[in-house]
């Protein structure tokens, strides 16, 4: 058959169907969901690890851990405690599911303790995926949690990079320079990182600025004042103005550089370090 229908009279619908419709409709993002249960909370007593309740978003699969569930991390080793995915394995039913009784022996997702990540795509009929809820440090006595906050989208077309500078470069000059962020349609917002110069200027990588723009704040041709810190001077931040063009031309949003601002030294400091653009509808916790 070509063409499989599941959502139609009396033709059957599988869990894998179902998750791919959930994944789509959730903007292909996978995240724990804030405010069910403690959000899988841990706290480590030596080298167990003690996870708390919570609910996961996972390729459009729904996960919940509904008790505090312990975990061993071997003495000496870096990892993850993740929530694993793994279809290749089977759920194992027990009974009829009209009956009281039935009950299902579940197989295919885990809490665990894992050396490196499978980063995969279940929707995509890949069969595992590791979903880190935390990075883990371990001695030969205690164990140290650093948490992981953010959601991952598994839709390559959803976040656009047109720049990541490198930690030794300073990150890119911005006067007179321009970007293509492609279609003005697909915009939904343009995110900017920047790097600026410590209190002896030596180094312009140790403070870190965010910007971010609402595509509703470009009209035909729009210019943005940014305060950014730029400088030091005796321990008292200075502030520079960066003025950033940008122009809706032929349907692609133009990004152009600091024009007015190149040869204001405080100005010159501050260098983008990262753009990216995100498309369509965005979801991020």
């Amino acid at each position: 058959m070509a063409i499989r229908p599941f959502t139609f009279e009396h033709m059957v619908n599988t869990a894998g169907s179902d998750a791919k419709i959930y994944h789509a409709l959730g903007g292909k993002n996978s995240y724990v969901v804030p405010g069910y249960g403690n959000e899988f909370a841990a706290t480590s007593q030596g080298l167990k690890v003690l996870v708390d309740t919570g609910w996961l978003i996972c390729f459009g699969r729904n996960i919940q851990n509904d008790s505090i569930e312990e975990l061993t991390v071997p003495s000496n080793t870096t990892g993850y405690i993740t929530v694993s995915l793994d279809m290749t394995k089977e759920n194992i039913p027990h009974g009829n599911w009209w009956e009281s009784d039935y009950n299902v022996k579940q197989n295919q997702v885990k809490l665990e303790v894992r050396s490196d990540l499978i980063w995969s795509s279940p929707s995509n009929d890949d069969q595992q995926f590791s979903f880190p809820l935390y990075s883990y440090i371990a001695n030969n006595t205690t164990v140290s949690l650093t948490k992981f906050d953010e959601s991952f989208n598994s839709d390559p077309y959803r976040t656009v990079v047109h720049l990541d500078a490198g930690t030794g470069s300073g990150g890119y000059w911005t006067a007179a320079d321009e970007f293509n962020l492609g279609s003005f349609e697909s915009i939904e917002w343009v995110l900017l990182s920047w790097g600026s110069p410590t209190r002896d200027g030596a180094n312009e990588w140790y403070t870190s600025q965010f910007t971010q723009f609402h595509k509703k704040q470009f009209m035909d041709k729009a210019a943005q004042h940014i305060p950014l810190i730029s400088g030091y001077n005796s321990g008292v931040p200075e502030m520079a103005a960066k003025i950033l063009h940008w122009r809706t031309e032929g349907g692609k949003l133009i990004l152009k550089g600091d024009n007015f601002n190149s040869t204001n030294s405080f100005s010159k400091k501050l260098r983008i370090r990262k753009i990216v653009v995100l498309q369509g509808r965005w979801h991020e916790v």
